[in-house]
């Protein structure tokens, strides 16, 4: 009988694969699948590295770097940390899932980032940040979800990266620009978070009071 999506996520073999394609309702929306994790992979990766000591538009107000708006939204040290590995870990799956498209890569990286992104949209709204704030969030969560999906309609296969050598070359593009990224940022020291500027505990203490009337 047909395989389904579903019953074919965790199989490799490349009939199981060409039936999932056949459910697709356009070659496209596959296509953009992999624009997707580009987009996701660079971004997240430009987040993490080069833009952490950067006072962004989409900072929450009062952070000038990337360690101060988890200060903002009232975040301990070790869930930054957290949050740093989990998503740069999803983005490079993601990317890796653009070289390699496996239904189970694409299943944690886009998930993972859903989840990721969704919790950052509902910091920005703790803090009670203008929408424009959350443009950036929401477009990660946005393409998280365009992922998924793709994925549930059969959009992503397992395939071999010599089938489309256009989107293997593309991929490794994308992955290189990534590598770039963290490495530049990591000769820069920018990864010594120590030495960020902080807030001092006047600023944070005024912070929590005005979440705390905010919440009244």
């Amino acid at each position: 009988g047909s395989a389904s999506p579903i019953s074919c996520l965790f199989d490799t073999d490349f009939t199981c694969s060409q039936a999932k394609m056949a459910t697709c309702p356009c070659s496209a929306l596959a296509s953009l699948v992999f624009v997707a994790e580009a987009g996701i992979g660079l971004w997240i990766w430009s987040v993490w590295s080069w833009r952490l000591r950067m006072e962004t538009s989409f900072r929450a107000v009062g952070a000038k770097n990337l360690v101060q708006e988890f200060q903002t939204y009232g975040y301990p040290t070790w869930f930054f940390y957290l949050v740093f590995a989990c998503k740069v870990t999803c983005a490079s799956i993601l990317v890796l899932a653009i070289i390699f498209p496996k239904p189970i890569l694409t299943l944690i990286g886009a998930g993972g980032m859903f989840v990721l992104m969704s919790g950052a949209l509902v910091s920005h709204c703790k803090v009670k940040d203008p929408p424009s704030k959350s443009i950036a969030a929401f477009s990660m969560w946005f393409l998280s979800t365009y992922i998924l999906i793709a994925l549930s309609q059969g959009c992503v296969v397992d395939s071999p990266a010599s089938i489309d050598p256009v989107r293997t070359c593309s991929g490794c593009v994308v992955a290189f620009a990534c590598f770039v990224m963290w490495l530049r940022s990591f000769l820069r020291g920018d990864y010594n978070f120590a030495n960020y500027e902080k807030m001092d505990e006047k600023t944070e203490g005024l912070l929590k009071e005005t979440d705390a009337l905010l919440k009244a």
